[in-house]
């Protein structure tokens, strides 16, 4: 039986947690892809920790993972199964000679609230962990259609707002070669 499945027939709920980490790709770009898979197999270390009775942990692909929790009774319980998974990534992993601290941006949804279907769902988690990307990651954020809309309305106001400003010409480059020192506006 599914776990969707035991959930209606036992009439409670199910949370499913989608996690990416936010800098990997600049992982997997700077040391390549022998040292990035050595890096997931840490980051699946450390979420197998959370693994209980009632909450799984699986690899999407690439840097994705998800969370699967059973028995959720409220919202809460969600952001607390996410605020558990991101404590496990505020210490750097050693690897190696290097040190890497990863984020994670994670977006859930709640069976059967947020859809009945595990595609449906899975579908609101990435959508969600899109939103709490756009948010500037490193945060959790729970499937509402309501807020996504939001989300994506002030994406494409700042989106023509950026358009608009370059058709202005309002944009000015500065560029310092070899200094850490930012230019100073005032000295023209």
């Amino acid at each position: 039986m599914t776990t969707l499945a035991a959930a209606e027939q036992q009439g409670h709920k199910v949370a499913l947690l989608f996690i990416d980490f936010d800098e990997f790709k600049r992982v997997n770009d700077t040391f390549g892809h022998t040292f990035g898979d050595a890096v997931l197999r840490r980051i699946a270390r450390r979420l197998s920790k959370l693994v209980s009775e009632t909450v799984r942990v699986y690899r999407m692909g690439g840097d994705e993972f998800t969370l699967i929790a059973n028995g959720i009774t409220d919202d809460g319980q969600v952001q607390e199964l996410a605020e558990r998974v991101s404590s496990k990534f505020r210490f750097p992993m050693s690897i190696g000679a290097q040190r890497i601290l990863l984020h994670c941006s994670i977006g859930a949804a709640v069976y059967p609230d947020h859809g009945r279907r595990a595609e449906t769902l899975l579908q609101r988690t990435d959508e969600a962990m899109y939103a709490a990307k756009g948010n500037g990651g490193r945060c959790c954020h729970l499937f509402t259609a309501h807020s996504l809309q939001d989300g994506g309305d002030q994406l494409l106001n700042r989106t023509e707002a950026l358009t608009q400003a370059l058709h202005r010409q309002e944009f000015e480059l500065h560029y310092n070669r070899g200094s850490t020192r930012r230019p100073n506006p005032s000295q023209g």
